[in-house]
């Protein structure tokens, strides 16, 4: 059976997973954003959409005479296009195939995620296809041109990317759990007290006969002396809400290699903590950096 795979361009106004998560129910998943990218459409800040008005005194004016030319020649530069590719489809599927890999030995970035490479690869599609054309003397384009315009977008397109040239889940994911500790850190976590000898370690104010409850708890939170704030996260907590719709142990396992979980003696995402109140048990120990940049580090007052 002959089929074709095709590649389409669409001039939404918003992105995919902003659409998708229109009705607060659903959210897009790594493999729809990496199907469908997401391209900011503003080349310049003085022409927004183009780079280049090739002599148009405007904006208005050259979008005025691309959209008159697209109706006019609409199909004919891919009519010759693919007459000119089957008459000689092994040295097309060569010179494609050559100039792909060229595209992503340079451009896509070392120890990119797979996710950003088969992105990458579409980008060097177009490139390579682009070229083609221009060898074919089909568009009056200088040698190279494709391939500067197909880096332009792959490099718009991974630099909106919140996973930046890392796997859309855990971004994703670490974004959902530090969400989680923005709204509930102090409403769900119980004040860490030192003071546990008399079994008062979590009641509230002067009196401590005064309890100081902690509705739907999901762990404790302690103050350090600089000011910053660590969270110790019960475990069936951590997996059912921080991490909810992800892989728990797939997250722990980044959270620490990002310095936000604190690991034990054996380096498991989970450590042994004897908490006040409540004793000796395994917890997933946040440290104060999953509610601050880990670079962010306060001024200091010389002289």
């Amino acid at each position: 059976m002959a089929t074709w795979r095709t590649l389409y361009l669409s001039s939404g106004e918003i992105p995919l997973a902003t659409k998708i998560e229109e009705d607060g129910r659903h959210k897009a998943s790594a493999g729809q954003e990496v199907r469908i990218l997401d391209i900011p459409a503003k080349a310049s800040d003085e022409l927004g959409l183009f780079e280049d008005l090739h002599g148009f005194p405007s904006s208005k004016k050259f979008a005025e005479e691309i959209q008159k030319a697209a109706n006019t020649y609409y199909g004919t530069p891919i009519r010759q296009f693919l007459a000119r590719l089957v008459a000689d489809i092994d040295e097309a599927k060569e010179a494609i195939e050559k100039t792909k890999a060229d595209f992503l030995d340079e451009y896509l970035p070392k120890g990119a995620d797979g996710q950003v490479g088969r992105a990458a690869s579409r980008f060097a599609l177009v490139a390579a296809s682009g070229e083609l054309v221009v060898a074919y003397d089909i568009l009056p384009w200088p040698i190279g041109e494709a391939i500067r315009g197909a880096v332009a977008c792959f490099n718009a397109w991974l630099e909106q990317r919140a996973a930046g040239a890392g796997a859309a889940e855990i971004a994703a994911g670490i974004a959902q759990i530090r969400r989680f500790f923005e709204l509930h850190g102090e409403s769900r976590f119980t004040e860490w007290r030192d003071d546990d000898s008399a079994g008062n370690a979590f009641f509230d104010g002067d009196n401590a006969n005064q309890p100081h409850p902690t509705i739907n708890r999901a762990g404790v939170r302690r103050k350090k002396p600089d000011g910053s704030t660590e969270f110790y996260v019960f475990p069936e907590t951590f997996k059912t809400e921080l991490c909810a719709g992800f892989d728990a142990r797939l997250l722990a396992k980044e959270l620490v290699k990002s310095g936000l979980l604190e690991t034990d003696k054996e380096k498991k995402s989970s450590r042994n903590v004897r908490l006040p109140g409540i004793g000796k048990m395994r917890v997933y120990h946040f440290t104060p950096h999953i509610l601050t940049d880990p670079d962010d580090t306060e001024p200091t007052n010389e002289g």
